[in-house]
């Protein structure tokens, strides 16, 4: 049995849903309007303020991790990805993860290099080796200037085969690019 005569739906500011009983009562109720497909599929404000903090410390990859150990979805309902988290940053326009970087004082190996007089496949050497203080994402790198400790490092490898001419050498341009940072 029915007990409902009908319905009538008006839509205006928010939307009217008046129901008709049999016997004649009447309840009017009101419901805000549904979002628009773009806005029903955005992805969280929480979250992408969370995406901005972790990129001053992780890679798109390890945020896209982090944020599936969380639970956190996106617009979607889908888990998060390397390719997602990069067009949520740039569509939000997100400060990349290397411009980060290079705030913080990171430089290429062109760059370094340059300073420290020796070539930039020297220090991705240096860096594979574990000497040089380097940041990676995918094939970039960017490198800290690095302190004194280099040097020891340095010293150190030279039983192997370095000169030491070369690390006294060295040893002076990283004062100097010290006293220039």
């Amino acid at each position: 049995r029915l007990i409902i005569e009908d319905v009538t739906i008006t839509r205006g500011a928010d939307i009217e849903v008046a129901i008709r009983f049999k016997g004649g009562a009447i309840e009017i109720l009101h419901v805000p309007p549904p979002l628009p497909y773009w806005a029903a599929r955005m992805t969280e404000k929480e979250v992408i303020r969370e995406i901005d903090q972790l990129l001053d410390s992780y890679t798109p990859a390890q945020i896209a991790d982090i944020l599936n150990r969380e639970g956190k979805v996106t617009g979607t309902g889908l888990p998060f990805t390397r390719p997602i988290v990069h067009r949520l940053r740039m569509t939000h326009k997100l400060t990349s993860r290397r411009t980060r970087m290079l705030k913080q004082g990171y430089i290429s190996a062109r760059q370094l290099g340059h300073k420290l007089g020796v070539f930039p496949t020297t220090i991705a050497d240096w860096a594979r080796e574990g000497f040089m203080p380097h940041y990676t994402d995918g094939k970039n790198r960017l490198y800290r200037v690095p302190d004194m400790s280099l040097i020891d490092n340095l010293k150190k490898r030279s039983k192997q085969g370095r000169s030491t001419q070369f690390i006294t050498t060295l040893a002076q341009r990283l004062a100097e690019v010290q006293y220039e940072v």
